[in-house]
């Protein structure tokens, strides 16, 4: 009904443009697929870049940020975040205008060297962790405190 009123040209005119950008770089990721990579871009609640890097490093992971992150057949994808893995294959996160981060990382590459359940799962846990410490240092709490 209103795709008539507002036709097609109109309604393009209505978009966020901070979302075209962030579709322009999805759609620019998922065209790295066609050569062979398996880049997939997976939404997280990561928000707090700081908290990321931190989290990465306690878990024994190189960090290194605006990297390109690792593909197959050398295919790469700028990132804002990278978590350079052993191996040929790394995770980076790119930032969403809505302020959080998305996990780009090529699937198949990165499992053949690591469990990528355990590995997300124990990323996504320590940030979990360090998000609360901070949270609770903000309020001016001590751990011992809780």
């Amino acid at each position: 009904m209103f795709r008539g009123l507002l036709g097609r040209n109109n309604f393009r005119e209505l978009r966020n443009p901070d979302q075209d950008s962030q579709n322009k770089r999805e759609q620019d990721i998922q065209n790295k697929r066609g050569g062979g990579g398996h880049f997939s871009v997976l939404r997280t609640k990561i928000t707090d870049p700081e908290i990321l890097v931190k989290s990465l490093q306690d878990l024994g992971i190189i960090v290194k940020r605006e990297a390109d992150v690792r593909g197959s057949n050398g295919q790469r994808v700028r990132s804002d975040i990278v978590a350079v893995l052993e191996g040929d294959y790394d995770l980076g996160w790119i930032r969403n205008t809505d302020g959080s981060f998305d996990l780009i990382v090529d699937v198949l590459g990165v499992a053949q060297k690591h469990n990528q359940t355990e590995l997300i799962n124990s990323i996504n846990a320590k940030y979990a962790v360090n998000k609360t410490l901070k949270e609770i240092k903000e309020r001016g709490l001590n751990q011992r405190d809780l």
